[in-house]
């Protein structure tokens, strides 16, 4: 396995994509990690330790993931690359579905911000180098929109959202390009059968099931 973490992929390639944040703004990774690492530095001038917790009230913007990669790593003062244990919560996101760093992945964030599976998607998505597409709020034309922008290769959501994209009129279904997923994971609840293969039927798109062993371990 190659050398991983978000502050890796942004050493090698700083110019890259990182986020695309639903103001419009593109971050490459190292206006990003600039952004993660000043948050950083600020925990131990205000008292705060690698494991307190820290609250934050914030919508699905580009300050929510710098907070939560912020506070997921050491300042880099302490620490050049992430710690071990992140870049293994991140392996075990991505090992069971064979998702490999980079190769062209890019991952599309549209679950609520207090959703602890979609962030970790987000953030392990980081760590393997893959681009972020972040969201303001769910709306299933706008995500096929995006998919067919971006290229998306994976993405993290709900049986709700599936039945969502199968309410769509057949012409806007096919308005879209969206051969580039090649992982729709959900957790939590089940995904009626009748759901999955729907979602088969009228996109070709491949759906898994991520196992309970993964669920809300971050």
């Amino acid at each position: 396995m190659p050398p991983l973490g978000f502050r890796h992929f942004a050493q090698q390639s700083p110019n890259h994509l990182a986020l695309a944040a639903p103001d419009g703004r593109h971050w490459s990774r190292s206006e990003l990690r600039a952004e993660c690492d000043r948050l950083s530095c600020g925990r131990q001038p205000n008292g705060l330790a690698g494991s307190d917790s820290v609250a934050a009230s914030l919508p699905h913007c580009a300050g929510l993931i710098a907070t939560a990669l912020a506070f997921e790593i050491e300042p880099p003062a302490v620490e050049a690359l992430e710690p071990p244990h992140v870049i293994e919560k991140a392996r075990r996101l991505m090992e069971p579905f064979g998702i490999q760093p980079e190769q062209d992945n890019v991952h599309y964030c549209v679950s609520p911000p207090d959703c602890d599976e979609a962030m970790a998607w987000a953030l392990a998505s980081l760590h393997y180098g893959h681009p972020v597409v972040l969201a303001d709020k769910w709306d299933a034309q706008s995500m096929l929109r995006d998919i067919a922008r971006y290229r998306v290769t994976i993405s993290y959501l709900s049986p709700d959202q599936f039945t969502d994209l199968l309410l769509l009129p057949e012409d806007v279904r096919r308005a879209y390009d969206v051969s580039s997923i090649q992982h729709l994971v959900y957790g939590g609840t089940p995904c009626p059968p009748g759901v999955k293969q729907a979602i088969h039927n009228c996109y070709g798109l491949p759906i898994h099931a991520q196992p309970d062993s993964l669920a809300a371990f971050s």
